[in-house]
């Protein structure tokens, strides 16, 4: 019988307050710094953010650059791996895509993350890809960037350098309803 008792009483001193921060300007005591609510912290970057311009080391087909250097082109930057699933899966479409829009101001900048020159030459030689390919070795710009702590990642930039979209998860880019974003920064 006292067992149940005590049990309460113990469990009931672990809870966590979940009420309502007491509202400004009210006289009552101010909640403990511990038990108030606080924002969900802030993730990555945002949709109507700045890209942050990042260095993106050469990849072996091509010379290093700044995000920056893309300026007055529309850019879908991917973050991806060669030993990535979903990221094998939505490279085709997105080479196709690529070969479709990149005379109208479109380019892929595509990031490999934390991967090897050799693994991403391979990669690329063995999917054909023509778009600018890049490396990330110490995971930096991705850092800058991460939203879920997942690849493929997939953002959209307009031509100021706003993003426009965040894309989590692969994609089969050959849909209309995937290029929506991008043919309409494209107009």
């Amino acid at each position: 019988m006292i067992l149940p008792i005590i049990l309460a009483l113990i469990l009931g001193a672990c809870s966590v307050n979940t009420g309502s921060p007491t509202p400004e300007g009210t006289n009552e005591s101010a909640p403990s710094a511990s038990a108030v609510p606080t924002a969900e912290p802030r993730i990555g970057i945002e949709v109507g953010d700045t890209a942050p311009d990042v260095f993106l080391f050469p990849a072996p087909n091509g010379d290093g650059a700044m995000l920056s250097d893309f300026r007055g082109k529309v850019v879908m930057l991917n973050f991806w791996a060669s030993w990535c699933g979903p990221c094998r899966e939505e490279m085709p479409s997105m080479e196709r895509m690529w070969q479709e829009y990149k005379d109208r101001g479109f380019v892929v900048v595509a990031v490999s993350v934390g991967e090897s020159p050799d693994a991403v030459r391979n990669f690329v030689d063995e999917l054909g890809l023509t778009f600018p390919i890049y490396l990330d070795p110490s995971k930096s710009a991705y850092a800058k960037y991460n939203k879920t702590g997942g690849i493929p990642q997939t953002y959209i930039i307009d031509r100021e350098g706003i993003i426009r979209a965040f894309v989590p998860g692969s994609r089969d880019w050959d849909t209309l309803n995937e290029r929506a974003v991008i043919l309409r920064l494209l107009r």
